[in-house]
């Protein structure tokens, strides 16, 4: 159970490390002059920020080994590997939501602009006594204009459309002034009104964009959670901050998390196949970690393979001592590797008294140790 878990760990980690390290490739290509040197840059953040994620594996390591010299180069380098990657990552955090919510905010700047000046010009429109329309009013002129004047023609003829004073046509004419200032009245209004009429389309669009909406929510709603104790500006900079850390620290202590997790559940596994064997076996439970390496350099899936288990305790004694190991006793050696087959190639390999069906000595093919 503890391998799924392990491999649930280095697929969560492997897709953070490959955001990381996007990331900083793209600051990094913002730093270049041109496209060669922008490529030339994003490649160096990216290996940055790759040591960063391998270097503390090497670190811890060479700290075992009590490499003091080793460790502490090695750890200054990933002290300015993890600082150039923590800046790239909060710089284009910061970069993207300023943009995000710069662009809200001016959207709803232009959109209470779009409101104020639909208030004026509703405000200017009904100002505007007139209520007849244009149309109204222009068949109103054309009617007087055609009144007829006894025995001498129309209103209008007589008149030149009212450009001349007769006495017969004063009156007419008169009534023809004020209509015309009404028309123009309602030919203001009617501008007001198409005017009015795109402020509200353009309002309707600002809406569907989201133009009502908060420029930053998350820390508006953060804002009113703490009362007002923390401020919008607060938040958005804890937003950040959070965010860079938070992939950056993930993407740099993972694969020490990782290594060090199926170290202990190898080390708990071989502790609990070496219980009734001999104490010196049990004292040393870190030795059986190299049954492991042994399997994955001398065994090899084969469904009609049979190997006893003289032969294979006296191969891992050769390959123990042709590598330089410390080996296990033959007992405890065989009775890890019951455990392991048992409990973790129960479907490849199957356990009997004189030796194991499944699997054959030899190299150069997959091992069991890797399925």
């Amino acid at each position: 159970m503890w391998r799924l878990w392990l491999v649930l760990g280095a697929i969560v980690w492997l897709a953070t490390i490959i955001a990381s390290g996007m990331m900083n490739f793209i600051a990094g290509q913002q730093l270049g002059r041109t496209a060669l040197e922008g490529l030339v840059f994003g490649v160096l953040g990216a290996g940055a920020d790759a040591w960063k994620a391998f270097g503390p594996i090497f670190i811890v390591t060479l700290w075992r080994a009590r490499q003091r010299l080793a460790t502490s180069i090695a750890a200054v380098v990933w002290t300015a590997c993890f600082l150039f990657a923590i800046s790239a990552a909060l710089g284009l955090v910061a970069e993207n939501r300023e943009a995000r919510t710069g662009s809200r905010e001016m959207m709803q700047t232009a959109y209470l602009a779009a409101e104020r000046e639909l208030a004026e010009h509703e405000q200017r429109r009904d100002a505007v006594a007139e209520r007849r329309s244009v149309r109204e009013i222009e068949q109103a002129i054309a009617a007087v204009l055609a009144r007829p004047v006894p025995d001498r023609g129309t209103i209008g003829s007589l008149s030149g459309a009212c450009s001349r004073d007769t006495p017969r046509t004063r009156e007419a004419c008169a009534e023809i002034a004020e209509l015309r200032v009404a028309l123009a009245r309602a030919g203001e209004r009617q501008q007001l009104q198409a005017r009015i009429d795109a402020q509200k389309a353009k309002l309707e669009v600002l809406r569907d964009k989201g133009a009502r909406l908060s420029a930053d929510p998350q820390a508006r709603l953060i804002h009113r959670l703490t009362f007002g104790l923390v401020a919008t500006a607060d938040v958005s900079l804890a937003v950040v901050l959070l965010m860079g850390m938070f992939v950056e620290l993930i993407s740099a202590f993972a694969p020490v998390v990782l290594t060090e997790f199926a170290r202990s559940q190898r080390r708990d596994h071989d502790v609990a196949a070496c219980r009734g064997q001999p104490r010196e076996a049990a004292e040393r439970p870190d030795m059986t970690e190299h049954v492991y390496e042994y399997l994955a350099a001398r065994v090899v899936p084969d469904v009609a393979g049979i190997v006893q288990r003289d032969a294979i305790a006296n191969d891992y004694a050769e390959w123990c001592r042709q590598t330089g190991r410390l080996a296990l006793s033959r007992d405890v050696f065989l009775a890890t590797l019951d455990a392991i087959c048992r409990e973790q190639l129960g479907e490849q390999v199957q356990v009997g008294e004189d030796g194991y069906v499944g699997f054959k000595l030899g190299a150069g093919a997959p091992s069991l140790a890797d399925r």
